[in-house]
């Protein structure tokens, strides 16, 4: 189960990103992480080194949080820069250096931790597509240029001591489109509203608008997504049993901790087979056009699917499986990468090995029989009537196989044909009642 509850909201600048997210978390009474803070601190830190000085500062990056009198101060190495990183030459300083992947993995990191042991509301600018890809509420914020710009010329005179100083409100407007280019633009993790994020444009609303909105779909996504799956589960397990007189066996080789369930597939029916019959919460993959299907588009999210585009092993969702993995969360991955056109085991893809071998977990084997009798790839609809089994064997452990090959291919490879092996093994030495 997540421990925590974590809300993104991510924009480009001058959308009221901050200020809405800080209303939000004290209304909720959660933490609020400013994404931004932690690479103004960097850019701060670095100044203008590059190359090899570069990574050598930035190991030596200590960056902190501190709660003084109530006011949320930010350290690095020990001193206050709290002031020092809302400079508007600091501000630019960090898209810029933002751009850079080692400082997005320093940055990423941080954010993550700070966020492992708390409910939160992050914002920044790929928090909810990169950073931390499984939040629960993701909410992107939009607004018009010249309104943005104005929300920046407001900013930029609060708290000034010379009240005669003039802001030139178009340079602000070119400076937020260069901005916007270069966040869009970059390579590594560039500025993009994640699938599944709701998107607000804040250009006509208060902030209290803005927040009020976020804070009903938290309610509405957080409070129900467990009772929700439970009943689905629930009510998929009565609807089997009646028509497939469904039965389950060795649910007790499920662990209690991580781990990724490996069956194989061959019909519609398998992932709802599964997740009635698994004692625990998983969570699964689907494709990013179903959760625009009017009805599928509710449900989907409550029984823990995550969207992905193309294939279910690019780079983006490798990263969103291990990071629920390293949660202890346990995934449901068809090895196999698609319905089986016969009924037999189809070639299994490497994503699965490697995805055991950088999380560690257990892929647990799992042979669903008589899916494909009920309801095969090439029918529209499932037959009425049939049996349905689900089958989960011992998990094999990615520790067995290093331990015993030492080289990381060898060892993925060996682990995958034994998974088939298994797979195959299950299904062939299963009796029908």
């Amino acid at each position: 189960m997540n421990k925590f509850i974590v809300v993104t909201i991510d924009g480009p600048s001058g959308v009221g990103k901050s200020t809405v997210a800080k209303l939000v978390a004290s209304k909720l009474d959660f933490d609020y992480l400013d994404t931004g803070a932690i690479y103004r601190t960097i850019a701060l830190h670095v100044g203008n080194l590059e190359g090899d000085s570069l990574i050598k500062a930035l190991d030596k990056c200590n960056y902190d949080v501190v709660i003084e009198n109530g006011i949320k101060k930010h350290y690095l190495n020990g001193k206050d820069v709290t002031k020092e990183i809302r400079s508007e030459k600091i501000s630019q300083k960090a898209s810029v250096i933002a751009t850079d992947s080692r400082v997005r993995e320093v940055a990423n990191n941080l954010q993550r931790k700070l966020a492992s042991n708390c409910n939160i509301v992050v914002e920044g600018r790929d928090c909810g597509s990169t950073v931390f890809p499984n939040a629960d509420v993701k909410v992107f914020l939009t607004a018009k240029v010249m309104e943005r710009a104005k929300r920046r010329m407001k900013e930029l005179n609060e708290g000034r001591p010379n009240k005669d100083q003039i802001f030139n409100i178009d340079r602000i407007a070119d400076e937020i489109k260069e901005r916007d280019f270069r966040d869009t633009e970059r390579e590594n993790s560039p500025l993009k509203r994640a699938v599944d994020a709701i998107s607000i444009n804040t250009t006509n609303m208060s902030v209290e608008q803005v927040s009020e909105n976020i804070i009903k779909l938290v309610n509405k996504e957080v409070a129900t997504p467990h009772f929700l799956y439970k009943i689905l589960c629930l009510l998929c397990r009565w609807v089997f049993k009646f028509l497939y007189k469904m039965r389950s066996y060795g649910v007790e080789n499920l662990p209690q901790g991580r781990a990724i369930i490996a069956p194989n597939h061959v019909s519609f029916l398998d992932p709802p087979a599964i997740g009635a019959t698994s004692p625990f919460k998983l969570h699964s993959l689907a494709q990013d056009y179903l959760f625009n299907i009017p009805l599928l588009k509710w449900i989907i999210p409550h029984v823990n699917a995550h969207p992905v585009s193309g294939s279910a092993y690019d780079t983006g969702v490798m990263k969103i499986i291990a990071s629920l993995l390293r949660k202890d969360e346990k995934v449901l991955i068809f090895p196999e990468g698609g319905r089986s056109h016969n009924g037999k085991l189809l070639p299994l893809k490497r994503g699965v090995a490697l995805l055991s071998s950088m999380t560690e977990s257990p892929i647990i084997p799992v042979a669903i029989i008589g899916a494909y009798e009920i309801w095969p790839r090439n029918k529209r609809f499932p037959k009425l009537w049939g049996k349905l089994s689900v089958v989960y064997g011992k998990p094999i452990f990615w520790k067995d196989y290093i331990n015993k090959y030492c080289d990381k291919k060898i060892a993925q490879q060996q682990m995958l044909n034994d998974l088939a092996k298994i797979l195959q093994e299950l299904q062939a030495n299963f009796k029908r009642d």
